[in-house]
C-alpha cells in the first residue's frame, strides 16, 4: 500500500524519459495472480465477443474476474515513464470455457473498479481505484405527459460497446493519464477487482 500521491510519486522519480515504444499485451498473454504470493495461477479465460449492437466488432479478450488480481508479466526493454491503455468490453453475460467445462458469468450494473498494481505494490494512492464505465443510451424517445404536458426521460438502458482508454484518475482531478515508471527488466503490470 502507498499513501503517497500521484504528484509526489512523479517527483520522486528523476528520470524523465518517455520511450517512443508501445507494448501490446494481448488477451492470450493476461494471468491470473494468488493474491498472497503473487505467483502465476494460470492464464484467463479467452472470450469473443461482439457488441449486440454491432455483431461486426468481434474482438478476443481476456475474462479479467470480479474477484483476485489478473494482468501480465511484461519484459521491459527501455526505462521510462509508460501510459497503460486498454480495450475493454463490459458484459451483461457472457459464456467461456476452462478446462473444456462451460461457464456463464453475469455482471453487475455498474462500472468496474480496478486497484494497480506494479510489481505487486500500488504505485500510488490515486491507483487505489481506477474506473472502466459502462455506456448507456435512452431506452426510447422524450415523451411527453398527455395530461400535465411535461416532459418524461426515458429509462437508461446499458449498450455493450468496446471502448478504449488510459487508465487514469477516475475523480478527474489529474487531467492527462497516469504515467507509470518501469525500469527495464521484467515487471507484473495487474488489476485487482475493488
Amino acid at each position: 500500500k502507498n499513501d503517497a500521491d500521484y504528484d509526489v510519486y512523479v517527483a520522486s522519480i528523476t528520470d524523465t524519459a518517455c520511450p517512443d515504444v508501445s507494448i501490446k499485451l494481448t488477451a492470450k498473454d493476461a494471468v491470473q495472480f494468488d493474491g498472497d504470493t503473487g505467483k502465476v495461477l494460470g492464464s484467463l479465460p479467452i472470450v469473443k465477443k461482439a457488441p449486440k449492437n454491432d455483431p461486426s466488432d468481434e474482438r478476443e479478450g481476456a475474462l479479467f474476474y470480479d474477484e483476485g488480481i489478473c494482468g501480465w508479466v511484461v519484459d521491459i526493454t527501455t526505462s521510462g515513464w509508460y501510459n497503460i491503455s486498454f480495450s475493454y468490453l463490459l458484459y451483461k453475460e457472457v459464456t467461456y470455457e476452462v478446462d473444456g467445462q462451460q461457464f456463464t458469468a453475469t455482471s453487475k450494473s455498474s462500472s468496474a473498479q480496478r486497484r494497480v498494481y506494479i510489481d505487486y505494490k500500488v504505485p500510488f494512492y490515486e491507483a487505489r481505484q481506477i474506473n472502466f464505465e459502462r455506456v448507456w443510451k435512452d431506452s426510447s424517445l422524450l415523451k411527453v405527459d398527455s395530461q400535465t404536458f411535461n416532459e418524461k426521460r426515458p429509462y437508461q438502458e446499458e449498450t455493450e460497446q468496446w471502448q478504449n482508454v488510459a487508465v487514469r484518475d477516475y475523480m478527474g482531478y489529474e487531467g492527462d493519464a497516469f504515467k507509470f515508471y518501469l525500469e527495464a527488466g521484467t515487471h507484473t503490470i495487474a488489476f485487482e477487482a475493488v
